[in-house]
């Protein structure tokens, strides 16, 4: 038996993966708990990604605000500035993983597990 709760926009923060998967996150948790599940990256607020400039790294002791999006990025990208070919790619990350949202799927979280209905 499966016990789980719908998720809303506003109540989770959400996280696109390298491989464009949408992790949502029903409680605040600390920048530090992702990293530690994904070494090779960081972290990085939809917020602060512009062209021709550096995306900031969120600090590893921030908590993760809800309603927010975050991408992980490669290390590799941590010391150069966004194109726009990437910026393009992380928004078309984005909005495939959302519109999975949009159209009624739901993303329950029971136990852990990310299961898409």
């Amino acid at each position: 038996m499966m016990h789980g709760s719908s998720l809303t926009w506003s109540s989770t923060a959400k996280i696109i993966h390298l491989d464009g998967n949408l992790q949502q996150l029903k409680q605040p948790i600390k920048a530090g708990h992702i990293f530690s599940q994904n070494p090779y990256c960081f972290l990085c607020s939809s917020d602060s990604m512009f062209i021709d400039a550096h995306v900031p790294q969120v600090p590893k002791d921030e908590e993760l605000q809800l309603g927010k999006i975050y991408f992980l990025m490669p290390l590799s990208q941590s010391h150069k500035p966004l194109c726009l070919q990437e910026l393009c790619a992380v928004a078309l990350k984005a909005s495939t993983a959302l519109t999975h949202l949009d159209f009624g799927q739901r993303i329950l979280i029971s136990g852990g597990a990310k299961i898409l209905v």
